[in-house]
């Protein structure tokens, strides 16, 4: 009996001794992510605040896009991968360059300040798995933690600046161990990755971050017609997801037609945008796009909406300005569902709130955490349908990603009919090469 006691204890002891180091890793990470993370988000709105109180701002985007390109050749970051660069350090166990995190922090901010249309989130990706995989490095080694440690820790640092940045913390933790891999998750990562996002959450509120909350006005329940009209609804978001990632991956080719040049391409990508902005005479369509989120989930979106959004984020990133992508899709979602909905029998309002949910999902592949984005936006009401509009889009979207790294372990259909969209160079939220 002595030695079975004295063997439990030692297990029990080896168990919280591994846990211990997990939580501290967790604590590194998630602190610095934390702050940083709500430092970028007041730093954005700050740009965005300077834009819509200077108008003229919009016509420095072109000499913006020459300076980012500029910033990214003296860092001797000639061909930038971006957010495919975190998503194979996660698979590959490999390390991430703090540059990547600082240029990214600055370029994102520059490109909202000129009005490019392009996200966040490709920051937060990139900023928090360059710091993840510093703070892992450091104390893997230091604390003897196994070899997928440093995937954990860029796991842990993709959340925490995530949820810093988002206000959603359980989106954060399962994005992060579900986008790297389709079919698998690091379930290793699971209470490292949420911890992390948690601590980063608390920081940001405690330091005034503010995060938004959509109102969906709907009264409708989840009966069987709304079920099949919700399904209806995810099934045409699904060929929305591949129509957004076929342009995102193209965006590219396209100016490499008129030039190869990166200052070249960067400018005639920011006159672009400034003669569509002035073409369409609002500056609605520039920046991340929560904005148009906002209105479609109050009823108010126009039938082009989404097409614009669309094709002015793939002018921006295929360009070589720096964002994301996410957001966007968010707002292309949610403007496409706003119109939609009301001819399949739904609410305006319910329709953008699904749209947004589905077409995040069939971009990013993460079904799981598109139906928790669903839920801390919107509330829980509507969970049953945020899982339909996920199944339904995961399947019908193909095999098409925004992120040429993700790998998809196995294929989500053998039907021939379904059109999938081949990867080329990614159209991952941090923009495109700077080559």
């Amino acid at each position: 009996m002595k030695k079975i006691r004295k063997l439990i204890g030692e297990e029990i002891h080896d168990y919280l001794e591994e846990s211990l180091k997990w939580v501290v890793m967790s604590l590194l990470i998630g602190i610095p992510c934390g702050l940083l993370g709500t430092l970028f988000h007041h730093s954005l709105r700050k740009a965005n605040a300077l834009r819509a109180a200077h108008p003229w701002l919009l016509f420095t985007l072109p000499l913006i896009g020459a300076l980012i390109i500029l910033l990214y050749h003296s860092c001797g970051m000639h061909t930038d991968r971006g957010t495919n660069r975190i998503l194979d350090s996660v698979r590959k166990n490999e390390p991430v360059p703090l540059r990547v995190g600082f240029i990214m922090f600055i370029s994102t901010i520059l490109t909202q300040l000129g009005g490019g249309s392009a996200g966040r989130e490709g920051a937060a990706l990139q900023i928090g798995g360059s710091i993840g995989s510093l703070f892992s490095h450091k104390i893997g080694s230091r604390f003897d933690l196994p070899e997928r440690s440093q995937k954990v820790g860029v796991m842990c640092g993709m959340g925490a600046f995530f949820s810093a940045l988002f206000g959603t913390p359980l989106t954060a933790t399962v994005f992060s161990i579900e986008v790297a891999e389709v079919g698998h998750m690091e379930h290793l990562g699971l209470l490292p990755t949420l911890l992390s996002s948690l601590i980063a959450y608390s920081i940001s509120k405690l330091l005034g971050g503010e995060h938004i909350v959509l109102l969906v006005t709907s009264q409708l329940t989840s009966t069987p017609t709304v079920m099949l009209s919700t399904a209806v609804l995810a099934l045409l978001c699904a060929f929305v997801s591949i129509l957004f990632c076929f342009v995102m991956h193209h965006a590219r080719a396209a100016y490499n037609l008129v030039t190869t040049n990166s200052y070249l391409r960067v400018i005639l990508g920011g006159i672009i945008v400034i003669a569509v902005t002035l073409f369409l005479d609002t500056p609605a369509f520039n920046g991340a796009g929560m904005n148009l989120v906002e209105e479609a989930v109050a009823g108010n979106s126009h039938w082009a909406t989404f097409l614009i959004k669309l094709l002015l984020t793939a002018v921006t990133l295929g360009a070589g300005f720096k964002g994301g992508e996410i957001v966007p899709s968010f707002a292309v979602g949610a403007s496409f569902g706003c119109v939609v909905a009301p001819l399949l029998g739904l609410d305006a309002s319910l329709g953008a709130a699904l749209g947004m949910v589905a077409v995040f999902c069939g971009v990013s592949n993460c079904p799981f955490a598109s139906i928790f984005l669903g839920v801390e936006l919107c509330g829980s009401r509507y969970v049953v349908l945020f899982a339909i509009v996920c199944a339904v889009s995961l399947l019908f979207s193909g095999n098409c990603s925004l992120y040429s790294s993700q790998r998809i372990l196995n294929d989500k259909f053998d039907l021939a009919i379904i059109p999938t969209v081949k990867k080329k160079e990614s159209a991952d939220d941090s923009g495109r090469s700077s080559k």
